[in-house]
This record gives C-alpha cells, structure tokens and sequence, in this order.
C-alpha cells in the first residue's frame, strides 16, 4: 500500500475484484489524504475487508485521513469494522500505524474511533499512534487548533460518534491493545 488509491481499494465495496482473498496488507509509503495532489479533499470511506487479517503501517505516516461516516452510514474509522474471530470473519491485528490528523465522524447511532470504528472478538491493535501535528513537528492540541477551544466544533477535528474512542469506537469480546497511543479530541453522543 504505497498510495491512497491502494489504501482505499482494500475495501471490498469500493474495489471488488482483486481484494476479495488478500488477506494481509503492508504500507510501505506515507499516504497523504487531504490536500492530496491526485485526490484533493478526499472523503475516504471506511475500509470493510472480512477476508483481511493484518494491516501493517510499518510506522510511515497516514496523515489528514478525514472520514465522514455520515455520508456512508456505517461505523467510522481507518477500517469500519472487522472480524468476529471466526472461519468466515477472522479477527485483524493492525500493527505500526501512524496516524496523524485524524477527522472521523460517523452516522447518528454509530461507532467511531480513528483506527476502527467497532472491534470484534480477536481484534488486536500494536504500536499505532493516533496524534495531532502540523508539519513542522509535533505540537499541542491547542497549538493544532487554534488558541479559542470553547465552542470549538469536534466533528470538524477529532472523533465523533454514538460510541467514541481516540483509537476504537467499541469493541465486543476479547480484544487487545498494546504499545498504542491516542492523544487527539474524542466527542460521544450524550445518551
């Protein structure tokens, strides 16, 4: 996965030939997805792969991902969701993620975390960073911003959804995270 074009393609709704058996994915460049020369502003759409068992970010940058599950009614996140550990589903590891300027909102009602939206029995994510940061170097939240955060609208910079997390939106049965971190703004429906 060396592009956006690649990246988007895993999912099986937006390209169905070819990716239906992979079963494993590698990035091997960093990925610009707003801003992009090729695409400009892209909404990407959350990747749904029942067949893919690891993502591999191998640390390169997957920067100013903006994701509106709104548009695409569904769980919202690099990937929608994913596996329930079975034969038909097997559960995913995500692993050497590097997120970065992260704009996940998804529809009334839906989960949505910046790697995943909602994460089934198995799920496994490793050493994936989810942060804010200009392209000079690494900043605070207010810094990325802008000074005035009262008011501030978190469905334009962060994560928004029914259920949110700065990693996953939610997740069901035995999942595992390990040598991650998010530090990004998370805003969930009040109840």
């Amino acid at each position: 996965i060396g592009c956006l074009r690649h990246l988007q393609n895993l999912d099986t709704g937006f390209y169905r030939s070819g990716v239906q058996n992979k079963t494993s994915a590698v990035q091997t460049d960093d990925i610009r997805c707003r801003g992009n020369e090729t695409y400009g502003d892209y909404d990407f759409v959350p990747i749904y792969n029942p067949k893919l068992e690891s993502y591999d970010g191998r640390a390169n940058e997957l920067r100013d991902l903006y994701v509106s599950g709104t548009k695409f009614n569904t769980h919202a996140g690099l990937f929608s969701r994913m596996g329930t550990g079975t034969s038909n589903q097997p559960a995913l590891t995500v692993s050497n993620v590097y997120l970065i300027n992260a704009c996940v909102s998804a529809a009334s009602g839906r989960y949505a975390g910046a790697l995943m939206g909602e994460a089934h029995q198995g799920a496994e994510f490793r050493n994936c960073r989810v942060y804010w940061d200009t392209d000079g170097g690494a900043v605070g939240l207010k810094d990325a911003l802008g000074s005035d955060v009262d008011g501030y609208r978190y469905k334009d910079s962060g994560i928004y959804g029914k259920y949110a997390g700065g990693l996953v939106g939610f997740m069901t049965g035995s999942c595992r995270i390990s040598r991650c971190l998010a530090a990004t703004l998370v805003y969930g429906e009040a109840e």
